[in-house]
């Protein structure tokens, strides 16, 4: 089994002084991204950079109450419209845009970066935040999924701190980070279930993408709201986990959780639980992330007998055959893991466009992974071998299906 992100973090020196810590939002006008800038306004943290997608009017606001002394955008019309607005209030945040500016602010070094660029596109700047940040709390589960055996060698390299603000596996990094030994029997992750909880098969199949997005107890971006729907995102958890605990698949179970109050639980070798319990809320795992190794600095109380009761259920892998086939493809090897991956990251926008149906989720894909040839890297850097292999995949999904 390969080392786990878990046992590199050592090296808490850096950023012991909470007050002085310059922090990196990657995706800062997201969902993720919005929410950490709430808590580090909150708690007068410095945000020195951030780095937004197209979104001008949300990073304007952010750029008003921040004043970073960086600001990157995707484009340049984007760019231009928030320089305009920061010199319209007298601020004088250098405001850049595209790949290369992106990768030249991240270079600038930070004591703590939030990483919520989701899918492929936050592959290469998270590896490029973990090369020059103290501490990477990411919320981008893909680059485990693309590079989990070089983001272990990265953060042991550059001596960097992972911390997942997922909040599935920051309950299980706080359930160990407080152990003296650090062993178990079985990693335990809980799912909500989804708006489909209690849907027939003909129900989801038919199902809208505004029957998909009205998830019932989290909110979240468009994308992962769709992966939670069709359980994907929990097999995705389950790969993140194997390589953040050093955990084998077969060695993470899943439990639907309606509730989403549990949201990890550990088996110890005398078969005993350990649980994590909080309020259904991104900032907690966030600002665990922000303040580690010290006490959080978000306080949302969780009161039991207010929710009166908690459930636990068995998935049914086969009224959600997308968690099946993603541990199938992890199983296969790193190839058959990304090409699952990328395919699905497609496949989710061809959805949201209204290009194919719910259930084609499924069949984009199941295609993809049986259409694609098995080939071993035929490269040394394994960022751009990742990169070719996804367009393979884009390839032969666009000709498949006539997606333009």
């Amino acid at each position: 089994m390969h080392q786990s992100v878990f046992n590199l973090n050592k090296n808490v020196g850096k950023i012991d002084n909470i007050s002085q810590r310059e922090v990196l939002l990657l995706g800062g006008s997201g969902s993720v991204g919005r929410q950490a800038f709430e808590l580090c306004i909150e708690n007068h943290l410095k945000i020195k950079t951030i780095i937004s997608g197209k979104n001008a009017l949300e990073t304007i606001k952010q750029g008003i109450e921040s004043k970073p002394e960086y600001i990157v955008m995707s484009d340049k019309t984007s760019a231009d419209i928030v320089i305009k607005a920061l010199k319209e209030h007298k601020i004088e945040t250098k405001v850049l845009y595209g790949e290369d500016a992106q990768k030249e602010v991240i270079s600038y070094g930070y004591n703590i970066s939030i990483t919520a660029v989701p899918g492929l596109q936050g592959l290469d700047l998270t590896f490029e935040a973990i090369k020059h940040s103290d501490l990477v709390a990411f919320a981008n589960k893909e680059t485990i999924i693309y590079a989990g055996e070089l983001m272990i060698e990265y953060a042991k390299l550059y001596k960097t701190i992972i911390i997942p603000i997922d909040s599935e596996h920051n309950a299980i990094f706080q359930i160990l980070d407080g152990m003296a030994q650090k062993s178990f029997k079985k990693i335990i992750l809980t799912a909500s279930g989804g708006p489909f909880l209690n849907k027939t098969s003909e129900e989801i199949r038919c199902a809208s993408v505004s029957d998909v997005l009205n998830h019932p107890t989290w909110k979240m971006g468009n994308k992962i709201t769709v992966d939670s729907a069709t359980l994907f995102n929990k097999a995705l958890e389950v790969i993140e986990a194997s390589y953040l605990f050093g955990a084998s698949l077969d060695q993470i179970d899943v439990v639907i959780h309606p509730e989403s109050v549990v949201h990890g639980m550990i088996q110890m070798n005398d078969a005993s639980l350990l649980m994590h319990a909080s309020a259904p809320d991104m900032k907690l795992p966030i600002a665990y992330a922000l303040s580690w190794p010290n006490q959080s600095i978000f306080h949302k109380s969780l009161d039991l007998t207010e929710i009166g009761k908690l459930t636990f259920i068995k998935p049914d892998y086969d009224k959600f055959p997308m968690f099946r086939l993603a541990i199938d493809a992890a199983k296969d090897g790193h190839i058959s893991r990304i090409i699952m991956n990328y395919a699905n990251e497609i496949a989710v926008n061809m959805f949201l466009e209204n290009k194919i149906k719910f259930f084609q989720i499924y069949e984009v894909v199941e295609f993809a992974l049986h259409n694609l040839v098995q080939k071993r890297f035929k490269e040394d850097n394994i960022l751009k071998a990742v990169h070719n292999i996804c367009d393979d995949v884009k390839n032969i999904i666009i000709k498949k299906f006539n997606i333009t």
